[in-house]
């Protein structure tokens, strides 16, 4: 789900869209989310004659259904943190194609598990996604590399063992300073 912000760039996301639409003619587009820039970004949709191919399907409460339809996720924004959309498409294995704002650099390693491209060059996600469209296997295997980079960095048990790690390495830190040792 994505909220209509500057950050987010969706003109940038409705121009990348548009030209693979060209190339690819089959290709759908989803956009599930709102924001305070729903106006211009109907209105740049309008502008690339996009109603033909990119659904906006608002806000919606459950992504399960829309990200099972998906093969990739694309995301071209300008700055993040580590979006919790991503990780979510990720785990039910859409290969992800974004762009290498914040934290995203972090868990997608380009032609792994998915593709990233430099925050400003998010054009450049047109020919990685085209090439990976003319490799379905590699696409195949890049989905399950997806899923698997999540499942083992972002399970509970993972998450909590990196919390207690950080727990006791500052309280032995802190118990070491106190005593001076």
């Amino acid at each position: 789900s994505c909220v209509f912000r500057a950050q987010k760039r969706l003109d940038v996301w409705l121009e990348v869209a548009a030209r693979l639409h060209k190339t690819f003619p089959d290709l759908h587009f989803i956009i599930v989310g709102e924001g305070v820039l729903r106006e211009s970004v109907h209105r740049k949709a309008a502008e690339l004659n996009t109603a033909s191919y990119v659904t906006f399907a608002a806000l919606q409460p459950d992504m399960k259904p829309y990200l099972e339809a998906m093969d990739m996720y694309m995301l071209t924004s300008g700055f993040e943190g580590l979006p919790e959309g991503l990780l979510e498409a990720m785990s039910m294995g859409c290969v992800p194609a974004c762009t290498s704002a914040g934290g995203i650099g972090e868990i997608i390693a380009d032609g792994e598990n998915g593709v990233i491209v430099p925050v400003d060059q998010p054009q450049k996600l047109y020919d990685k996604i085209c090439e990976l469209i003319l490799q379905p296997e590699k696409m195949d295997l890049m989905k399950t590399e997806a899923r698997l980079t999540v499942v083992s960095r972002f399970d509970i048990d993972t998450m909590v063992r990196s919390i207690e790690d950080i727990y006791k390495s500052s309280v032995q830190n802190t118990l070491t300073s106190w005593l001076g040792q």
